[in-house]
Formats: structure tokens, sequence, C-alpha cells
């Protein structure tokens, strides 16, 4: 703040009535000492009494009450803090599960997809028309359809361990 911004704070202040007595002392002997100070003081002056502030306004009957009950009305509606919190740890949780499975290695992700393609093209009813059917491969796997999904992953599964173990990724 340079020196004209600080003087004219302090005209302002001394015309809110905001100055101590050594401040309005200060100030008194430096407008006696500068005329043109005395000058932008009296300006000021007539700026300030020229102003013409608005009454001040009642407030409208009921309109503390109107606000009241907007307020209970919000309170009542909003989640409760336990719902808010669970909801924000599943969604981050989903988001470290998701990120976490997102970065395996893309050569096993590559090496699940051929060992499905393998399978599936080995299998002796792959051509046949209804090879998507349920009982497509064996002879009872309409009723076993969940154990023959579960022997499918694990086929994979060692079919992966073992492309990865050849190659010097897994050991055990």
């Amino acid at each position: 703040m340079n020196a004209k911004d600080s003087t004219e704070r302090l005209l302002w202040r001394d015309l809110h009535g905001e100055l101590s007595a050594a401040e309005r002392r200060g100030l008194e002997e430096r407008l006696a000492a500068d005329p043109a100070l005395a000058a932008e003081r009296d300006r000021l002056a007539v700026l300030w009494q020229g102003l013409e502030l608005p009454e001040p306004q009642p407030v409208p009957l009921g309109l503390t009450e109107r606000i009241m009950a907007r307020a209970r009305e919000r309170r009542r509606t909003a989640l409760p803090p336990w719902i808010r919190a669970a909801s924000a740890a599943a969604l981050a949780g989903g988001l470290v599960l998701g990120v976490g499975l997102g970065s395996l290695a893309p050569e096993a992700v590559d090496a699940v997809a051929e060992t499905a393609e393998v399978t599936d093209a080995g299998s002796p009813d792959a051509g046949s028309p209804d090879a998507g059917s349920p009982d497509a491969g064996s002879p009872d796997a309409g009723s076993a359809e969940a154990g023959g999904l579960a022997d499918e992953y694990w086929r994979m599964l060692e079919a992966f361990e073992s492309d990865a173990a050849a190659a010097g990724g897994l050991e055990g």
C-alpha cells in the first residue's frame, strides 16, 4: 500500500469516527501543516455527508418461521451420516478393487484369454450346432452347470500357472 492510499484510509477512518485520540491528534497536526491534505479531507467529508443510507426495513412477518421450517425439512430428508459414510466406503472399496484387478499383468490376462480359446476350440462339441446348450460336452451338465464352470476355471488357472512357470514368471 502506498502513502496516498494509507493517508486516504486514515481520512476515511477519521470520518467514520474510528481513530483513537492519539491518531486523531496526529491527523490534526498533519492537516494544519498540509493545506492539500486538509482540502482532501474536506472533499471526503462532503462526500460522506452527502451519502443517504436507506432506512432500515423491518423483517417480513413469518420470514423466520419459513426459514426454520425449510431447515427442518432439509434435515429430515437428508441421509443419516452412517449411510453417507457407508456409501463412501463402498465406493472407495470398489475403486481399490477395480484398480487392483486392472493392474494385473497384461500377460496374465492374455494367458487366461488364450487358455479359454484353446479350451473352447479343443472341446469335442465345439463345432456342433448345440455347443452352447447346457448339456453340451457332458451327459448331465444341465444339473452340474455350476460345477462345469468351476472346473473350467480351475483348468484355465492351472494352464496359466504352468505357462507362467515355464516362462519363469511363477515359482512353486
